[in-house]
């Protein structure tokens, strides 16, 4: 069934009045996105292949510990070391998020997570660039953002830079979303 705003539900087969406004069904929606959820897939794939291949990095063991401390610090007013002087990005923003990832499954629950913050980022990618170029751009611009190596390296790489570049592509989009909007949502959404 097609919806209608003028004429209610329009039953399949038959078409709608001249002049009507209708709206995509789910039906549409889905097949809208398909291709989305195919890119979505290879870059999940692409990057799950790299979850296990080594040991924790350096960096990955600097930021869990530093999660874990944090934590600490929080719940029990452990003393910690001044983190913001030597860390880039926000300390304490990704190193808790990933501590509890850690806690709940390890080392791989934690790239889990950078790899759930990629994936976040491909789809705002799709969400802006078609909106602003359309549908063939989207597709074009995810495909070949999820199959960089880059990419797929951050996905399954527990360090803030995952979380950095979905926060960054989130302020992109919501930029861009609010173009079309009344002055009072558009400075919400700013």
């Amino acid at each position: 069934m097609v919806q209608s705003a003028s004429l209610g539900a329009i039953p399949r087969g038959q078409v709608p009045a001249a002049g009507a406004v209708t709206r995509p069904g789910w039906h549409s929606l889905a097949v809208g996105r398909r291709p989305l959820l195919v890119v979505l897939t290879v870059q999940v794939v692409l990057s799950l292949r790299l979850l296990g291949a080594n040991t924790a990095f350096q960096d990955e063991a600097l930021y869990l510990r530093a999660g874990h401390l944090e934590w600490a610090h929080w719940l029990h007013h452990t003393p910690i070391p001044d983190f913001p002087a030597y860390f880039s990005g926000a300390p304490v923003l990704y190193p808790p998020l990933g501590a509890v990832a850690d806690s709940l499954g390890g080392l791989v629950a934690a790239r889990v997570l950078s790899l759930c913050f990629m994936v976040g980022v491909t789809s705002l990618l799709w969400a802006t660039t078609a909106r602003l170029y359309g549908r063939r751009a989207a597709l074009l611009a995810t495909g070949l953002f999820a199959t960089l190596a880059g990419t797929q390296f951050l996905g399954a790489f527990a360090t803030f830079d995952a979380l950095a570049l979905f926060l960054l592509a989130l302020a992109a989009w919501l930029g861009v979303r609010s173009a079309d909007c009344q002055p009072w949502p558009r400075a919400a959404l700013l």
